[in-house]
This record gives C-alpha cells, sequence and structure tokens, in this order.
C-alpha cells in the first residue's frame, strides 16, 4: 500500500495492482518485456512496508485443476450450443482448456466452417489494413484460424510493420 494526500490533505490509500491496472490500460502498444513484467507483477503480491512492519511477498496460488461440477459444467453447456470461450471465461480459464477437458471426456468438437461471405469480408478487412486479432475478433474466429484461412486463400502475410512478407 502506498499513500497519496488530497487537496484536503487527507490521505488516500492505493496499492500497486491499482496503479498497474491504470497504467496497463494506458499503454496500447506494451513492449514484450514491459508486457511480461506486469503480467508477472500481478501474479505476486508485492513487499509492503506498512507501519514499520515489513510484510513478505506471497505468490497467488495458481489454479491446479478444475472440479468434476466445473468439468461437467462444461460438457453440458458446450452440448447446449454455447462455445468453449463462453465457458471458459464464467470459470476463468482459456478456450483451449475447455476444448482439453471436452476432448478427455470424449466429446467431438464443433467446427464451425467459415462461408464464402466471411472469407472474402475477411480478405477485404486485412488488405485494408486490419490485424488478425481485429478480423477474428469481428469474425468470432481465433486469430491463427483466420491466418490460416489467409493462407489457404492466398493472401500474402504482413509483418509487424505492415509490410508484406
Amino acid at each position: 500500500m502506498g499513500t497519496h494526500e488530497k487537496a484536503t490533505g487527507q490521505p488516500v490509500a492505493f496499492n500497486m495492482s491499482q496503479i498497474l491496472v491504470v497504467l496497463w490500460g494506458q499503454l496500447s502498444n506494451s513492449s514484450p518485456p514491459l508486457t511480461a513484467a506486469l503480467r508477472a507483477y500481478r501474479r505476486f503480491d508485492q513487499s509492503v512496508l506498512h507501519r514499520g512492519h515489513h510484510y513478505a511477498a506471497v505468490p497467488h496460488q495458481r489454479r491446479s485443476g478444475l472440479s468434476p461440477a466445473e468439468i461437467r459444467a462444461f460438457i453440458d453447456g458446450y452440448e447446449a450450443g454455447r462455445t468453449a470461450k463462453e465457458l471458459g471465461a464464467e470459470v476463468g480459464v482459456s478456450r483451449q482448456t475447455v476444448v482439453r477437458h471436452l476432448k478427455k471426456n470424449g466429446i467431438t468438437t464443433r467446427k464451425r466452417p467459415i462461408s464464402e461471405d466471411e472469407l472474402a469480408r475477411a480478405i477485404a478487412l486485412y488488405r485494408q489494413g486490419w490485424s488478425l486479432a481485429k478480423v477474428g475478433e469481428l469474425l468470432e474466429r481465433d486469430p491463427t484460424t483466420v491466418s490460416h484461412l489467409l493462407e489457404r486463400a492466398g493472401v500474402p502475410r504482413r509483418d509487424t510493420q505492415g509490410r508484406e512478407r
């Protein structure tokens, strides 16, 4: 915890996580080392000095596994038509984790084929300069899937500076 005085002279408490959330939100194009450092910080509490006492940093517990009830909810939700991404977001795990548990339990995952209209739209947006991530978000597809679709369609990829490879 740190403190800062308001204009009224009253101390206002804040913690480093609040500052990092604000900082993270302000950086639209963070460098990989900064992004990694911010993620690492979020996994550990900062050692703090408070009223002369030192408290050691305590690592956050990493989720070790999902309960059978959560996995059952994945299966039921997926079979009811929900997406792996939606199910994972509810529990705080990735889409890939949900799919792994579905497959482990014998559930065949859906592969939503892309329509010709969607592919044409993806190609047009990518050629206009949209990123794979933005095209994927719009089409509700993974950016890697968009990349593979564009590659199969013969669309030249761009490097990170926007130049064709």
